[in-house]
């Protein structure tokens, strides 16, 4: 790179009067530099909607072209319009700080917004997703937001398609002579979006060095537990309470999934994905407000947990723990709940409150699998130092496969679920249980496992 040229967020601030880049641009920022650099070949951008991403990657582009005046570079996007219309703003800032910054000018017979070079035989072509560029070779490829069209999102041909034209008609313009780079940058729409395509085809890639590196960010980092907090905590809108307000008004609007994939880039409970009736989630049939006094006449009361504790990394430290209060008609009372991602260290003295809460429960059944047996007995440890019951029972699957799973899962919620026997206290946490029940069963986290283990547990002892 050519030392006068500054960063792209340094051009940013240049080209924007005003512009503050946020601590998650920066860090953004970074693993651009990276692409650029050769530290990898391939970079995957996911951050939140509306957190400054489609700004930094016209940022990033034409920083590139300026420190780089004799590069080609493609982007792609949903629509030809929308591709010229951001390709505008690149061709602004080469025009006016390219001179400035490195000596670069624009070459007059080929600057319209679509398709402009440099003088130094440089270039930027945006195109939309269903445009060809037959014959053309790229230093760089941008694909940015490819598919955004909400009916698309929800084809699974659209989605197939898409996929299979970015990587025959797009990321196969690769420069012989170089080593093109790319990058992949938009946020989360479905689990089958070319980003989960991509990520999952990385699996079959035995060479480390032409898997993506992929730079992911929720909108709440900790969602749902103390030290949850915002990833642009200085955005007026997307500060941690406006992020909440939102995530309310998108899970009492009955599209949970959106929040999932759009802000918290875990792309869970698409509309084609989900298992249960999305009309089955109407939160004024749901959730309940009154005192626990005014409940009906329990028949049990069951506190239910499903501790999958893996091997410590976050992806498989999920904890659900349901107190189950359920009436003569049948009706299961959610009155509390604990969901976390956490590791034991934090899960046993919520747990051991939790258990102090509820020490009229009859039962404390618990999934024996290996992260199950070492969290009961953390947890009754602990009760029995502070006096407290814990009257655990393990239940034990069989059959550990993921498809066994969702059936035991579906087969033991579906009823009650649909007859509207579930109802939940309106919590945090039970919002998150909501959302998780919503989203079944590309979610990750073990809410509605917890509810099915408390039910099939309970029918086991009642045959």
């Amino acid at each position: 790179m050519n030392k006068k040229v500054i960063l792209p967020t340094g051009l940013g601030l240049l080209c924007v009067p005003g512009w503050d880049p946020a601590t998650h641009i920066l860090d953004m920022e970074q693993s651009l530099l990276k692409l650029a650099r050769g530290d990898y070949r391939k970079l995957m951008i996911s951050i939140p909607i509306r957190h400054g991403k489609s700004m930094m990657a016209n940022l990033f582009i034409a920083w590139w072209l300026i420190s780089r005046p004799e590069s080609r570079i493609l982007r792609v996007m949903a629509s030809a319009t929308t591709a010229e219309m951001e390709a505008l703003e690149v061709l602004r800032m080469v025009e006016t700080w390219g001179p400035k910054l490195n000596g670069v000018v624009m070459d007059k017979r080929k600057c319209a917004a679509a398709h402009f070079k440099t003088s130094k035989g440089g270039e930027l072509r945006s195109i939309g997703v269903s445009g060809d560029v037959e014959s053309w070779t790229f230093n760089l490829v941008v694909i940015d937001d490819a598919l955004t069209d909400p009916y698309e999102v929800r084809s699974f041909n659209r989605r197939e398609q898409i996929y299979k034209d970015l990587n025959t008609k797009f990321l196969s313009r690769v420069d012989p002579m170089g080593r093109t780079k790319f990058l992949y940058i938009g946020s989360r729409r479905h689990p089958t979006d070319p980003q989960g395509k991509f990520l999952e085809a990385d699996r079959q890639q035995p060479d480390p060095n032409e898997r993506w590196h992929y730079h992911h960010r929720p909108a709440i980092y900790d969602e749902g537990m103390e030290s949850e907090r915002a990833l642009w905590p200085t955005s007026r809108e997307f500060n941690l309470e406006g992020l909440k307000r939102l995530r309310d008004e998108k899970i009492a609007n009955g599209v949970a999934f959106e929040w999932a994939s759009l802000f918290m880039n875990d792309p869970t409970g698409s509309p084609d994905t989900l298992a249960f009736d999305p009309k089955w989630f109407r939160p004024e049939n749901i959730f309940y407000d009154f005192p626990s006094e005014a409940l009906p006449p329990a028949k049990f009361k069951v506190l239910a947990t499903d501790p999958s504790m893996g091997a410590g990394n976050e992806w498989n430290d999920f904890f659900a723990s349901v107190y189950m209060h359920i009436a003569d008609d049948s009706t299961i009372y959610v009155d509390d709940s604990y969901l976390a991602v956490a590791k034991p260290d934090a899960i046993v003295p919520m747990m051991t409150a939790f258990v102090g809460r509820h020490q009229n429960m009859d039962i404390a059944p618990f999934e024996a699998n290996s992260g199950g047996l070492y969290a009961a007995e953390l947890i009754k440890r602990a009760c029995d130092a502070h006096g407290y019951r814990f009257p655990v029972i393990f239940k034990t699957y069989t059959c550990r496969s993921e498809d066994e799973k969702v059936s035991r899962i579906t087969l033991n919620l579906f009823e009650i679920l649909s007859a509207s026997k579930l109802k939940l206290r309106d919590t945090p946490m039970n919002r998150q249980l909501y959302a998780q029940l919503q989203q079944f069963p590309t979610g990750k986290l073990d809410g509605p496992d917890a509810l099915a283990t408390g039910i099939i547990t309970l029918k086991d002892m009642l045959k």
